[in-house]
């Protein structure tokens, strides 16, 4: 099962990440932010360097992977 929350920023997402994993056995948080994190550090003074990593069709490839590869990992 994934669940996605999306919302305003200071909307009580990460809040309710940490409540649902303590809730559900086994969950885990993916946090896309993360991902675009680690795109913001590899592209430092590079010419794909984007204002917002969320402009960059590789965070949104990157993000897809990681919710779904967890997933697939954690499926019995």
């Amino acid at each position: 099962m994934i669940i996605w929350l999306n919302g305003p920023v200071c909307g009580g997402k990460r809040t309710l990440a940490a409540n649902l994993r303590e809730a559900i056995p086994g969950a885990v948080v993916a946090d896309p932010e993360a991902v675009g994190d680690a795109l913001r550090t590899a592209l430092a003074g590079h010419a794909l360097h984007p204002q917002d990593y969320q402009d960059l069709p590789l965070w949104r490839t990157l993000t897809t992977e990681l919710v779904t590869g967890l997933a697939r990992s954690s499926c019995p």
